[in-house]
């Protein structure tokens, strides 16, 4: 008789740890794929510039460019190649980011390091009127060049968006630029400049020797081919995220996701060695 009791608590026993597995792995997955969900929607959601309803008053007025008092050029040098800065005009921006575009992901060339981003934004009376909120407003950028859309009856200004070659020399600032996305209200303060694009290590990659120096459009409101602003950044602000909830659970989500995919590859190598 004991020994049937035994066996009997002992089938009992496993058939609870099995069911409590069974549960936690529910559990797990539940856990995962809704960490997954949210990490697919704040991506997105994250980068809404029609989501913004207080803009700033800042971003009512159009860019500024004043007459330099130094017009001493800048050297950069980097992953081979010197760039020789001329500015033209001291350039002071507010705006509301509508597109942007990082270079530094699938780059053909090592010069994009200098210019890793564009920015697409606009500002003055598309963001007093609210019409960059129009349903039928959109944008896109491609091979340095922003696109954008409108209907016919929308009050979109074309003239008053403009696309941004930001050259950054800066660690801090470059940092802050990468956390920027559609949406975001921003600062800026630098240089219009011409820039000057010569290799210094003999070291040509494929599409290296096409290089060509990029020169600044001066006029606000200009568009087509050389409308884009080539601007040395001196320092920018984010005045207002665009999704501060979808950004930063975004980021949240993220980290808890690699840590969960760590500690599970963690236990399957466990209870490998364990078997063993």
């Amino acid at each position: 008789m004991f020994s049937i009791k035994k066996q009997k608590t002992e089938k009992i026993d496993y058939t609870e740890k099995k069911l409590k597995k069974q549960k936690y792995k529910k559990i797990e997955r539940f856990f995962f794929w809704s960490l997954l969900l949210f990490l697919i929607f704040s991506f997105f959601a994250r980068n809404n510039f029609k989501s913004v309803k207080n803009p700033s008053e800042e971003l009512f007025f159009e860019p500024v460019k004043t007459e330099l008092s130094d017009h001493e050029p800048i050297e950069i040098s980097k992953d081979g190649f010197r760039f020789t800065l001329t500015p033209l005009y001291d350039y002071k921006m507010s705006a509301l980011v509508v597109n942007r575009l990082n270079y530094n992901w699938f780059s053909l060339t090592r010069s994009d390091n200098v210019f890793p981003m564009d920015l697409c934004v606009t500002w003055g009376e598309n963001i007093k009127n609210g019409s960059y909120r129009d349903k039928s407003v959109s944008f896109r950028q491609d091979f340095r060049f922003c696109l954008g859309s409108w209907g016919r009856d929308s009050d979109f200004i074309w003239a008053e968006v403009s696309n941004n070659h930001l050259v950054i020399d800066d660690d801090r600032i470059l940092k802050k630029a990468m956390s920027i996305v559609e949406g975001d209200q921003i600062r800026l303060k630098g240089k219009l400049v011409n820039v000057k694009i010569e290799n210094i290590d003999g070291k040509l990659g494929k599409y290296e020797n096409q290089l060509s120096n990029w020169n600044s459009s001066v006029n606000i409101g200009d568009s087509g081919a050389g409308a884009c602003e080539v601007i040395f950044v001196e320092e920018l602000e984010i005045i207002k995220k665009a999704n501060p909830i979808f950004f930063y659970g975004f980021q949240i989500t993220s980290f808890i996701l690699v840590i969960f995919i760590i500690w599970k590859i963690g236990i399957f190598f466990y209870e490998i060695l364990r078997g063993k």
